[in-house]
């Protein structure tokens, strides 16, 4: 009997959408209990409140990861000596760290268990952010930075396996708003570090002065604590119980049911009706030839041959068409989100410091962009750093602020309104005001076109996933998100590679290009299936 691999679990931040299953209501006092049964008679209180907690330090975490580049470039290109080609290469590396290990660890999640790799993922994280705060060079940075990539994938996936097998099925969609939510509020958050923590005044030598730490080290070294933290909280939690109940090890997780139980509801956990669980591991595996050593190999080789195998299968009929035009859809989104989100910092910092220099004539983007072009070319000998970027930091908090509310208003929307008509006019929307962000005649306009064009397409990438959703068979729908996440993460790596070099070429044609990527795509959604092209539930 082969065992399925739950790939699921690891690739698929949005696999809440999955957790529609009934309750049964049948089941007698004695009969063993599945999952959805023992987790919805666990009740829902304060240790659900306890998880929701331990998600703060992790995704801010994974967020960082992606997006404290995009601070550092400003103040760093001088010391890096970075060109424009450097930062996009630093913006993409981390996305190309994060499309080689998602296989790898979908097995270790399965393998090892959540909570193991949680701990150890983000303690080797927070390692890896120490040393990209001590980097001197632009090289060695790059490397750090995509092996922070290769490894802060496994702990997203991970701890939103972790949260969705501590819930059950009704309250699973709150996650994914509640992730977003926490996601997004690094774009308040990092904007209020940096403000905080860059000045010219700290110069640190180390070891006789072959390492100088600057305010952007200092900036790196407290961007780690949300790693270390999530290590330390995960240690002090359970192992879910559900990871339990698939390797076999039921009386654990009756032990965590009965505890998580005991925690939301104030009483005894002897009071816990579920008294077994149903044995969701085969036990005729376990003692096989040559004294278990065949059996054991094979049980190491199975998930990778399953992984395989359902895999292929999505690239042959009758599947393959709806597969790849997922794939194209949202490498599309995801290269107009990523690239544009990760290039507000810089690309604000040049508008700002053509203002302060005295300059007085009326707004021109691509006179202020022009600046960008010329002061981050490496052997520029008259680079320099403007440090006080105090109101460049308090439009990047509006920016993302104003992104926050935008998502939050477009659930109210999405809800009543089909996903096909979501991602058509919400596209070609933004696509439109990316265009239309080169014809910005104010700060104040430029501010809006970015938060509604990240807003919309933030809102798009999420549907896209429910469409997979919707489209792709149970037996096929796990590997499907697996792949269409890839895509997007290639999406967002590509975006940022080509946005300097659009740059050098003339301010017009990374936006325009952008906002192209992005309307085509949104075009493309029209030729996907109505396989249940009802509202969002």
């Amino acid at each position: 009997m082969k065992k399925k691999y739950n790939i699921s679990s690891i690739e698929n931040p949005n696999y809440i959408f999955n957790g529609n299953a009934k309750i049964k209501n049948q089941r007698g006092p004695n009969q063993p209990a599945d999952f959805e049964e023992a987790i919805s008679a666990a009740k829902y209180g304060k240790f659900n409140i306890l998880v929701l907690f331990t998600m703060i330090p992790t995704s801010f975490a994974t967020a960082f990861s992606t997006t404290t580049m995009s601070y550092i470039f400003p103040i760093a290109q001088c010391d890096l000596d970075l060109s424009l080609e450097n930062k996009g290469m630093l913006n993409s590396v981390t996305y190309l760290g994060m499309i080689t290990s998602g296989f790898l660890f979908g097995y270790l999640t399965d393998a090892i268990g959540r909570k193991k790799l949680i701990v150890y993922v983000y303690i080797l994280d927070g390692i890896l952010v120490i040393l990209c705060g001590l980097s001197q060079q632009y090289l060695p940075l790059v490397i750090l930075k995509f092996l922070g990539g290769f490894v802060v994938n496994g702990g997203y996936a991970a701890y939103i396996a972790y949260a969705n097998e501590f819930h059950a099925a009704k309250y699973r969609p709150l996650l994914a708003l509640y992730n977003a939510i926490l996601m997004n509020m690094t774009s308040i958050v990092m904007p209020l570090l940096a403000w905080s923590i860059f000045t010219d005044k700290i110069n640190i030598p180390l070891f006789d002065g072959h390492i100088i730490l600057r305010s952007w080290n200092v900036f790196l070294f407290v961007c780690s604590i949300p790693s270390f933290l999530a290590s330390f909280v995960y240690m002090l939690m359970p192992e879910s119980p559900k990871f339990l109940m698939s390797v076999g090890r039921n009386k654990e997780a009756l032990h965590v049911f009965r505890n998580i139980y005991s925690v939301n509801t104030g009483l005894s956990p002897e009071t816990y009706t579920v008294r077994a669980l149903i044995e969701e591991k085969p036990k005729n595996l376990d003692n096989n030839v040559n004294g278990g050593s065949t059996s054991t190999q094979q049980s190491c080789a199975q998930p990778l041959s399953d992984g395989w195998h359902e895999t292929s299968r999505l690239f042959f009929r009758p599947y393959n068409t709806k597969m790849i035009l997922v794939l194209f859809i949202h490498f599309g989104y995801l290269l107009g989100l990523n690239t544009l989100r990760l290039w507000i910092p810089q690309l604000l910092i040049a508008i700002y410091n053509y203002d302060v220099s005295g300059n007085s004539d009326e707004f021109d983007l691509c006179s202020r962009l022009k600046t960008l072009v010329v002061t981050n070319t490496t052997g520029n000998s008259t680079c320099t750093v403007n440090y006080e970027n105090r109101t460049v930091y308090i439009y990047v908090i509006i920016c993302g602020a104003a992104i926050m509310a935008f998502l939050l208003i477009s659930l109210a929307v999405i809800s009543r309104v089909s996903k096909k008509i979501v991602l058509v006019i919400g596209g070609c929307l933004s696509g439109i005001a990316c265009v239309m962000i080169y014809f910005a005649q104010n700060l104040p306009t430029l501010i809006t076109l970015f938060a509604f064009h990240i807003g919309l397409i933030f809102v798009t990438t999420n549907v896209v996933i429910a469409v997979v959703v919707n489209v792709f068979p149970t037996s096929l729908r796990a590997m499907a998100i697996a792949l269409t996440m890839v895509s997007g993460r290639s999406g967002s790596s590509v975006g940022n590679l080509i946005f300097p070099m659009l740059l050098n070429q003339g301010c017009i044609y990374p936006f325009a290009t952008i906002g192209a990527v992005v309307t085509v795509t949104s075009l493309l959604t029209m030729l996907l299936p109505n396989t249940e092209m009802t509202p969002l539930q």
